[in-house]
């Protein structure tokens, strides 16, 4: 009884580090971004993958609308979305995973500090639970085959220099300092 009770403790375990370890795998580096499907302001679904389609690369932040940190990076990268845009097609899209997904308060905040990339809502929670994102803000930049080139959780003013850096130079993610 023992060995039976040892073996099936053993089976268990094996499955739930196979499934753990097989879900930690979606993040790392050069895996494919899942095309998760989101909403809009008008709560119309979204395919994450239709940003990435025609880019180089997308940068792709993961944010909540009362995380200061997250608001500083956003009006930063705010700040320079034109101009990657325009000169390193460069896509974007922001994903607002706030739990209670207060669309009108999401929209004005939007509004407020002038964004002009698209923001999209996490109105079933699935974004940070499938990618396992355990910290906000949390970016990710994909190519153009939505594999990821660089991850970071955080804000820093040297985050935003590694998103210009990777988009500009097309540096690898071995060349730049991750945290």
């Amino acid at each position: 009884m023992k060995t039976l009770t040892a073996t099936l403790t053993l089976v268990i375990l094996t499955s739930i580090l196979n499934i753990s370890t097989s879900s930690a795998n979606h993040l790392k580096k050069g895996s494919k971004l899942f095309n998760l499907e989101l909403n809009d302001f008008q709560k119309k679904d979204v395919e994450i993958m239709n940003f990435v389609a025609g880019n180089k690369y997308t940068v792709i932040t993961f944010f909540a609308d009362y995380c200061s940190p997250c608001i500083r990076e956003l009006d930063s990268i705010n700040k320079k979305y034109l101009h990657w845009k325009n000169n390193f097609n460069t896509g974007f899209v922001s994903i607002c995973v706030s739990n209670d997904q207060n669309i009108n308060r999401i929209k004005e905040r939007t509004e407020n500090n002038n964004w002009s990339f698209p923001v999209l809502l996490d109105n079933r929670g699935e974004a940070m639970n499938i990618l396992r994102i355990a910290h906000i803000p949390y970016t990710i930049i994909v190519d153009e085959n939505g594999k990821i080139v660089y991850q970071q959780d955080g804000y820093s003013v040297e985050n935003i220099s590694n998103i210009e850096k990777i988009i500009s130079e097309g540096v690898s993610i071995e060349a730049v300092a991750i945290k």
